[in-house]
């Protein structure tokens, strides 16, 4: 009885990290959606209310949002702190995305964001705003395929792995 309780839980466990690793694969996918959003609204409040960086007030972030949390942080310290805006900016991306399951061009992406930001002309900023775009929706794209192609291969594998080390104790 004990036996069998045992190699059910070890199935389960097996499994179970399958799927946090499947889980892993699909919050990449959430936070990179999540920039682009955060993004898409600065140029939009850039380009349409000609406000300054500073002065932009985020009427559509979301509560619980990293890139938002990013926004807001950077612009709190740049009254705070007396340094360059793409520091402000690195600093705060491996603060706020540090620990999560994004990879290390996904963060140079977002540190990318702070070379351009507040500091270029409205025609140069926008044609910046325009190249980030289009990587982020490159690496929102090879995450979907990543994410269709191993997030299944992770979950099945878990429980099939599972599963065989339990018919090899039995």
């Amino acid at each position: 009885m004990f036996k069998i309780a045992g190699l059910v839980g070890l199935t389960l466990c097996t499994g179970l990290t399958g799927l946090l690793y499947s889980m892993k694969l699909r919050e990449r996918i959430i936070l990179l959606e999540d920039y682009m959003e955060m993004i898409l609204s600065i140029k939009s409040s850039i380009n349409y209310m000609r406000e300054p960086l500073i002065m932009i007030n985020q009427r559509g972030s979301k509560s619980g949002s990293k890139a938002f949390e990013l926004f807001d942080k950077v612009r709190h310290d740049i009254h705070e702190k007396n340094a360059e805006m793409s520091q402000i900016w690195a600093q705060n991306a491996f603060q706020i995305y540090g620990g999560t399951p994004l990879e290390k061009e996904d963060i140079d992406i977002i540190c990318y964001t702070g070379t351009f930001l507040g500091q270029t002309d409205f025609e140069n900023q926008l044609a910046r705003f325009q190249y980030l775009e289009n990587r982020l929706s490159e690496r929102i794209e090879t995450a979907k395929e990543n994410y269709a192609c191993m997030g299944p291969l992770y979950r099945k594998l878990g429980f099939f792995s599972g599963g065989l080390i339990a018919l090899i104790f039995i």
